[in-house]
């Protein structure tokens, strides 16, 4: 199977760095976190909070990893300019809100005085926009920004929202409300230096995704704060902060981690060699973030309807890491997602899978993103969903999940045809998506863990 990068097309969220000092920097003095500082920061930030800080603001969307954090050291003045639809100004006055609530040691205020604006937001078509932020890209969006730097420090933001963006054509009036507030919500937290965006958490602002949450999760407001703690300096490097936080970033020194994890709890050499020997596409872990939509097109009903619940049940039950939901197939759910294309085809005395392929994406770190089965089925000659096809199916769904090589059926069944895992592979499967062990772990780091496991146990089990 040839994995393909899925690039999303149908809007894009800009955030451009320049700056008057850019050739300063080599000899700007790195920033530092005294040792105190660093242990209070640990105590009070979740490890889930500081891996997300490291993904989103070490990252900028269409340019790369970022070597420095940026943020404000003044207060922000905002302007909305141009044509506003209704209920724009209402968006805006809650987003500032929302970000005052947050108790940051800056502040952000609305002004028409044009001498204090730093951080105008202009509405109107995508042409003009572009115009007005000196744009060159051709990507459609909905929301684009221009930021402006010296010496680390944010002075100045500009913040376009387009008008007349494709998704809003394709939506409900309701949802292109959310849409709006979600984009301008983002935008604006986005200009305070969390500079990228990422797959991992569907419920975040700072999800890639289409249409992410018009308002922020409890990890939002971590991270945001993580930004803005009095501790934290501008300019302080990605090199330097993965050195005081190693010890909490999933993907430094992630060998030891994985080594260290299976001996405390005892986890069986077999299941890493089974991940060693079915999870690897080009020597590389892809896995998916944290929320699958589970969909269905084509020829399907309420029977098959009545399978994906099963289905989603089945692979909650005992996964704290993931959490798969049966969706609509829509806009708002377009990634990440599971897509089943079911085809009736009169001719075949078998249920048969005609296609599966994956596209994956790639933030900070490499995932998949969208993984799609064609399955072809004459319903005529099997009861609907018979026990045959059930199972081609999970183990289908299971391949596109991670275990791309995986050749032998997950699943059995009780007298009465309910479905559960077989011994054994629900735990496999949650150890798969546990984040010890990190998106791009390399199967010559997994072999070299499978053999460190072996050495200490002296007979290939722990």
């Amino acid at each position: 199977m040839k994995l393909e990068f899925f690039i999303k097309t149908s809007f894009c969220v800009l955030f451009f760095a320049v700056s008057c000092t850019e050739f300063q920097k080599a000899s700007q003095e790195k920033g530092r976190i005294s040792p105190e500082t660093l242990k209070d920061l640990k105590n009070r930030y979740s490890k889930e909070a500081i891996n997300y800080f490291y993904e989103t603001a070490f990252y900028q969307d269409y340019v790369g990893r970022q070597e420095r954090l940026i943020k404000w050291k003044d207060h922000i003045f905002v302007n909305s300019l141009g044509d506003l639809w209704p209920g724009d100004s209402i968006i805006i006055q809650n987003t500032i809100t929302s970000i005052n609530a947050l108790d940051l040691p800056i502040k952000l205020q609305l002004t028409e005085d044009s001498s204090l604006v730093n951080t105008p937001i202009y509405f109107g078509e995508q042409k003009e926009l572009e115009r007005i932020l000196n744009l060159t890209s051709s990507r459609y969006f909905q929301g684009a920004g221009l930021l402006s730097k010296e010496s680390d420090v944010i002075n100045q933001t500009k913040i376009g929202i387009s008008n007349n963006a494709t998704s809003y054509k394709t939506c409900s009036i309701s949802d292109s409300a959310t849409i709006r507030n979600s984009i301008i919500l983002e935008e604006l937290s986005n200009s305070l230096g969390i500079v990228g965006d990422s797959w991992r958490y569907k419920e975040s602002i700072f999800f890639e995704g289409p249409y992410p949450n018009p308002v922020y999760s409890e990890l939002d407001k971590e991270i945001i704060r993580f930004l803005y703690e009095p501790g934290m300096p501008t300019g302080y490097t990605r090199k330097q902060f993965e050195a005081d936080f190693g010890d909490v970033l999933h993907h430094i020194n992630a060998k030891e981690k994985v080594i260290d994890y299976a001996e405390s709890n005892k986890i069986p050499v077999r299941y890493f060699e089974s991940i060693a020997q079915n999870c690897f596409q080009d020597s590389t872990l892809l896995k998916y973030p944290t929320t699958i939509f589970l969909k269905l097109s084509g020829d399907f009903d309420t029977n098959d309807i009545s399978f994906c619940n099963e289905i989603t049940e089945l692979f909650n039950e005992g996964n704290p890491w993931v959490h798969m939901e049966y969706a609509n197939d829509n806009i708002l759910n377009e990634a990440p997602s599971i897509n089943i294309v079911l085809e009736e085809d009169p001719s075949l005395k078998t249920p048969a899978l005609s296609e599966r392929f994956i596209n994956a994406g790639s933030q900070m770190f490499p995932m998949r993103l969208i993984g799609t089965i064609k399955f072809r089925f004459n319903r005529s000659l099997i009861e609907a969903y018979s026990q045959e096809r059930k199972s081609l199916l999970v183990r289908t769904i299971n391949q596109v999940l991670g275990f791309d090589h995986l050749k032998e059926d997950v699943i059995e069944f009780d007298p009465n045809g309910k479905m559960s895992f077989k011994p054994g592979y629900k735990e496999l499967l949650s150890l798969y998506y546990n984040p010890v062990i990190p998106d791009g772990f390399t199967l010559e780091e997994m072999n070299e863990v499978i053999q460190a496991l072996k050495e200490k146990s002296g007979t290939g089990q722990l």
